[in-house]
């Protein structure tokens, strides 16, 4: 009996050249799909990298909203507050990077 064949171990250049050469042939119908699927991936990605803003010394990730509620409690214990909150803060910082958009 032979040796079971050996599938080719792609580079990422080379996956990239070939998923863009495919791409550029798909009719219509199929693209949407490629599209759609990719779309989600990315969004999927995206929302799953910003949950994590820093991780404990054990390497447990601390999500956004914990993050923003101990900064919130250092705060308002050391009596550090000059009016503006973490939360507030987001939410400026979000708006004046709405303007440049």
């Amino acid at each position: 009996m032979g040796q079971p064949e050996q599938k080719k171990q792609y580079t990422e250049e080379e996956m990239r050249s070939e998923i863009v050469a495919v791409v550029a042939r798909l009719d219509k119908s199929f693209l949407r799909v490629v599209h759609s699927m990719m779309r989600t991936y990315s969004e999927e990605q995206l929302s799953e990298n910003e949950l994590t803003v820093i991780c404990e010394p054990d390497g447990t990730p601390v999500e956004v909203e914990k993050f923003e509620e101990e900064m919130q409690s250092a705060i308002d214990a050391k009596g550090l507050d000059d009016g503006t909150s973490v939360i507030n803060y987001k939410k400026k910082t979000e708006a004046w990077l709405g303007i440049t958009q």
